[in-house]
């Protein structure tokens, strides 16, 4: 009883000095402070979304020239503001660009050394975040939500790496040709995961309340959570492993239970997955 006591009261004080350090990193947590503005308009207004955009430049330009490969722009007036592409390529559209990008945006900041990493990171969150979108639309639940869970819930792992680099690397760099799965490295290492850490900060920045109960780690799975893990799962088995190089696990009919599919459906999840990756390689990131 003790030893479980002390190793909860580690893996708060982990916990912590993990959030102590976001903070003192004010240009990840201006960016996670973005990002939150964005999920709690989601979809926002154009008229939002514009000047959204228009405070940023860097994201501006890339949301303008990703657009670009997208749509034939006329000559005669070409895209200039946030307002021409959202009436071009729809607000819908643009805003799911947007959260792309600063989710990239995130993983890129912490992950400066190795790019590679960094955006296979994203890869990873838009594979997810296309099969929770097809899975929610199979089911009648609420598509933007679940898309919106999918891009975000791994957004611990950038925050854990930025409290110790050099501990994240060796955990990460020890996975490579196995079958462990990062959150178990991570416990192994830090007393905590970034499923812990992913909930923290859903609560400390203001998410919405369907993200902060879902990423729960103590609490009974929600249809939402259960839908993730398997989301999670196919991204990994269709090769998008947040570059970890880990040996993926075989679908199986219980999964297929989790998910609420049939082995038939996994083509179609497989199509949607693909085109997500595809259109993402196309962004100007």
């Amino acid at each position: 009883m003790g030893l479980a006591l002390n190793y909860e009261s580690d893996a708060r004080e982990h916990l912590r000095a993990v959030l102590q350090k976001l903070d003192a990193n004010a240009d990840l947590d201006h960016l996670i402070h973005r990002l939150v503005g964005v999920v709690n308009h989601y979809v926002p207004s154009p008229v939002v979304l514009d000047r959204f955009v228009c405070v940023d430049p860097a994201l501006k330009l890339k949301l303008l020239n990703s657009v670009r490969e997208f749509v034939i722009e006329d000559p005669r007036r070409p895209f200039e503001s946030a307002a021409d592409i959202i009436e071009i390529y729809g607000d819908r559209h643009v805003a799911e660009l947007t959260v792309i990008m600063l989710v990239d945006q995130i993983h890129s900041s912490v992950f400066k050394g190795s790019g590679y990493l960094s955006r296979e990171l994203t890869k990873h969150a838009v594979a997810s975040a296309a099969t929770m979108r097809w899975l929610a639309k199979r089911h009648g639940e609420d598509e933007d939500q679940w898309f919106l869970y999918g891009m975000c819930w791994r957004i611990g792992i950038p925050v854990l790496c930025n409290y110790d680099a050099g501990t994240y690397a060796k955990c990460v760099s020890n996975l490579m040709g196995t079958g462990v799965q990062l959150h178990a490295a991570e416990l192994s290492m830090f007393r905590l995961n970034h499923r812990q850490v992913t909930h923290a900060i859903f609560g400390e920045r203001a998410f919405p309340e369907f993200m902060i109960a879902a990423a729960d780690p103590d609490s009974i799975p929600s249809r939402l959570k259960r839908h993730a893990a398997f989301a999670s799962h196919a991204a990994h088995k269709l090769g998008f492993d947040m570059g970890l190089a880990t040996v993926a696990n075989p679908i199986l009919p219980h999964h297929l239970q989790q998910a609420e599919i049939d082995v038939s459906d996994l083509g179609l999840i497989r199509s949607a997955v693909l085109d997500a990756v595809s259109d993402f390689q196309r962004y100007k990131l």
